[in-house]
């Protein structure tokens, strides 16, 4: 994946992000809600917005300039921490009121596109 390519991966990594924290609504495109929830697996809700940030997160991964064998630990634990991130209401339940609230958001928000802009970067 070219580095312009790879770029654009930030929008809906973003509109997915900032629909999973509350940030914009749910029903951006109008026969789809992105909030719905697909799947459960235990605790974790997987919706359609959050599947979305993974894949263009993981896809900003897989597509590197360097081979596997020259993955840092620091490039997993940033993909890691940022999944974590983005699945972190039904994973962590201290965090879970407090994404609801505006601040709280906007902070995760800025952690998570950093981390995939970090991600992005490391390649």
């Amino acid at each position: 994946m070219s580095f312009q390519r790879e770029v654009w991966l930030i929008i809906p990594f973003s509109m997915a992000v900032a629909v999973s924290l509350g940030m914009l609504s749910t029903d951006l495109v109008p026969f789809i809600d992105l909030g719905q929830i697909l799947f459960e697996f235990g605790n974790i809700e997987f919706s359609l917005a959050r599947g979305i940030a993974v894949a263009c997160l993981l896809a900003v991964f897989v597509n590197r300039d360097v081979g596997f064998a020259d993955t840092s630990g620091v490039d997993l634990w940033i993909v890691y921490a940022t999944i974590g991130l983005i699945l972190a209401p039904p994973l962590f339940p201290a965090l879970q009121g407090t994404l609801a609230e505006a601040p709280a958001a906007f902070a995760a928000f800025g952690v998570q596109t950093t981390g995939f802009t970090l991600v992005s970067y490391l390649n």
